[in-house]
């Protein structure tokens, strides 16, 4: 990726600035560097630290959009998801989810038959656009309640009638996920910087013609020109507009709320579980409230969402103590075997989502999936600026598409979109199970087979650069981890070429080694000492982000409040 040298950005008009490294942002990078447009992609923070590193990781089908009726939206989803199975399919894995019936109507499993026969016809054809045979969604199927108490220890009930079965697509990382679509826009022709704050639009007579940005790593502040810049900054789009024209600040949201996940030690290992809760879901059909999942993930559970009204701004976000109570609550109530407690929490992450909703009601999910795309030059009489605020994961490729196809629109640029089921750089795999078996042999005198399939599955097809590493400098094969299957080449590798600027973006992000608890004194020991020895720190910089992390991963699992 680029190293942090902005000669280039101050000398020249790019086509267009992207304001926002999250999964949106990312997918407008790609699609419009793949199109031929000069591009740079701007963050103020890491490339998809915010709300897109703080979902559920997963890249749904829709099937949640049944209950709202929105059968566009059902469609939309399945097709985005089939497009990720071929892109990156190192990247993502199929799981089942179990979700239990009852005798109440809302519950039923005729109620829920229905759905699923229809869920069926709105996703067909779903897997003719996976090429690969082992990325395509499996069938799913109904199950009688003796077989899913035999799977999932539920709470005893008269009322408890079986339950069905369908899977969704899971990120091992989904950090990685918009990281690989960002390096392949930087190796379509893109410059791409994390750390990079926009602090306020160039404004001639009502005509953007750029940003004043700030580096926060070494304090630089510059001037970069563009013929169109997007704002896809995610909840902070209203903060970055209010800097051009004063706007009120929900002229695009109307609000935010905060959803956080717990990880804990794993309770179930095979089957990912939708619980049913007393949190109340803005749905046409209602099926009783909204479910708490229970997703087993590298190993342990992952545990959420909670939905609560945000009240202390949008940065230096983390969860309540009440949180993780409640989610406690929720899965011991539903699942008495499962015995969880404080001590049983690894790590949380609380993310923000941006509301459309008239009246926000804080004991309600009011999350829709609506994307937004907004021309400033129609909306207020702004030229050069769009506003694209994404909803999910799953469908930031095609808010990014139709970006796009504005921006090349407006320059008068006859391109088609290129991001179709088109491989990222990692991930040109043509058969996902072939390709691991081909590089279990290959690399069989140098890595052990188990740590080929996991470095498969975060690198994909850049195995063979971290593979190059460790041929080179035997060293290099020590471990860093165990628990994560994690050697010292994988970070070397990361440092030099994935833009990693603190210590937090290689253990939470490039790795995930905090993510699924504290990994221990001695990786984050190794980790710094590999980290400092190639970015030149001193003594004084290792020690503050050494405690940098340590300060976060002891809040992830007690919070001050």
């Amino acid at each position: 990726m680029n190293k942090r040298n902005f000669a280039e950005l101050k000398e020249k008009e790019f086509d267009l600035i992207v304001i926002g490294g999250g999964i949106t942002g990312a997918w407008i990078a790609l699609d419009a560097s793949r199109r031929g447009l000069s591009t740079v992609l701007l963050d103020k923070d890491d490339f998809g630290a915010a709300t897109s590193a703080k979902s559920s990781k997963l890249l749904h089908g829709g099937i949640r959009y049944l209950q709202q009726l929105q059968f566009s939206k059902v469609r939309e989803s399945a097709i985005e998801r089939s497009w990720y199975q071929s892109v990156a399919p190192h990247l993502c894995h199929f799981i089942p989810f179990l979700v239990p019936c009852y005798r109440d109507i809302r519950k039923s499993k005729l109620l829920l038959r229905i759905g699923m026969m229809l869920y069926r016809v709105l996703c067909y054809g779903e897997n003719s656009r996976i090429k690969d045979f082992h990325k395509k969604i499996p069938k799913g199927w109904f199950i009688s309640k003796k077989k899913l108490v035999s799977l999932v220890d539920l709470a005893e009930s008269d009322s408890l009638t079986g339950g069905s079965v369908f899977y969704e697509s899971h990120m091992e990382n989904s950090e990685r996920m918009t990281l690989a679509i960002i390096k392949s826009a930087v190796d379509s022709g893109a410059f791409a910087y994390n750390y990079t704050r926009v602090e306020r639009f160039i404004n001639d007579d009502n005509k953007i013609k750029g940003v004043s940005v700030a580096d926060r790593i070494d304090g630089d502040e510059f001037k970069i020109r563009g013929r169109m810049i997007i704002n896809t900054t995610g909840p902070w789009i209203d903060g970055l507009n209010r800097t051009l024209f004063n706007s009120d600040p929900h002229d695009i949201t109307t609000g935010f709320s905060k959803g956080s996940h717990i990880v804990t030690r794993q309770i179930i290992k095979d089957y990912a579980v939708a619980l049913p809760s007393q949190h109340k879901g803005q749905s046409i059909v209602d099926r009783g409230g909204r479910h708490v999942f229970v997703i087993p993930w590298r190993g342990h559970s992952l545990i959420g969402t909670t939905n609560e009204p945000l009240d202390n701004g949008l940065d230096n976000l983390s969860i309540t103590n009440k949180e993780i109570e409640n989610l406690i609550f929720e899965v011991n109530s539903s699942i008495p075997s499962a015995k969880l407690d404080r001590n049983d929490v690894l790590y949380s992450f609380s993310g923000i989502y941006p509301l459309q909703a008239n009246t926000i009601k804080t004991d309600t999910y009011q999350g829709t999936g609506e994307y937004l795309i907004i021309d400033h030059e129609s909306h207020s009489e702004i030229k050069g600026l769009i506003t694209a605020l994404g909803a999910k994961f799953t469908t930031s490729r095609l808010v990014a598409e139709k970006t796009v196809d504005l921006v090349t629109a407006k320059l008068d640029l006859a391109v088609s979109c290129k991001t179709k089921g088109i491989p990222l750089t990692s991930g040109t795999i043509t058969d996902i199970e072939s390709f691991k078996d081909r590089k279990c042999v290959e690399f069989n005198h140098l890595f052990p087979v188990d740590l080929t399939q996991s470095l498969i599955r975060r690198y994909g097809k850049d195995i063979d650069s971290i593979y190059s590493l460790g041929k080179s400098e035997p060293q290099l094969l020590r471990t860093v981890s165990e628990r994560d299957n994690i050697i010292e080449a994988e970070i070397v590798y990361i440092v030099k070429n994935e833009a990693v600027c603190h210590l937090s973006d290689l253990i939470f992000r490039r790795t995930g080694l905090g993510t699924i608890g504290n990994p221990g004194a001695q990786c984050l020991s190794q980790c710094v000492k590999i980290m400092g020895d190639l970015l030149n720190w001193d003594d004084k910089t290792r020690h503050n982000e050494l405690e940098s992390v340590m300060n976060h991963l002891n809040t992830a699992v007690s919070p001050n409040n």
